[in-house]
């Protein structure tokens, strides 16, 4: 294998070249580079940042945002306490990353024929993983460095393709 895959990686992501204007995301990125993946509790917590910008950044990027937002409300309509929100809070609501992540999933267009399949997959075992992030993140879960390996690499096929292809907007 090459020197520069991703199993020989020591720290979090190896140089990632990004087509999307964000200095914020760029600043992460570079972190990942130097960030041992030793550590595995920083690892992961700067591993669902990064999923979570880059997926925002496309989705608000492209204009695509109000669309998945619409989304998420209309499926939230049965919902009984939906009904019980003003306009103003259905308004600010702010989706959620795994609701980010069904909206790609569910529009697999977003992505280049050739590459659909993999992104799909990606996505797929990010959401299967973000139970698992989420409670390394915001409870007392454990992880070890080959927990965190093993996310980065199931994120990793939308992570490069995102990076590497501008925002796009999805016909309505």
């Amino acid at each position: 294998r090459p020197a520069n895959h991703h199993e020989r990686w020591t720290n979090l992501l190896g140089r990632l070249p990004s087509a999307v204007a964000d200095t914020k995301l760029d600043a992460l990125l570079e972190e990942a580079t130097a960030l041992p993946i030793r550590h595995p509790y920083a690892s992961c917590f700067l591993l669902r940042v990064i999923i979570e910008r880059v997926l925002f950044d496309h989705l608000t990027e492209s204009g695509n945002y109000l669309n998945a937002k619409h989304d998420v409300l209309f499926k939230k309509k049965d919902d009984d306490s939906i009904h019980t929100w003003e306009d103003t809070l259905k308004s600010e609501y702010k989706i959620t990353l795994n609701e980010i992540v069904d909206y790609f999933i569910n529009n697999k267009e977003y992505f280049q024929t050739g590459k659909r399949r993999d992104c799909r997959k990606s996505l797929d075992r990010i959401k299967l993983g973000l139970k698992d992030i989420n409670g390394i993140v915001h409870e007392g879960r454990l992880v070890s460095a080959e927990r965190v390996a093993e996310m980065r690499n199931d994120a990793l096929p939308v992570l490069e393709y995102l990076l590497a292809h501008p925002p796009r907007k999805l016909e309505d």
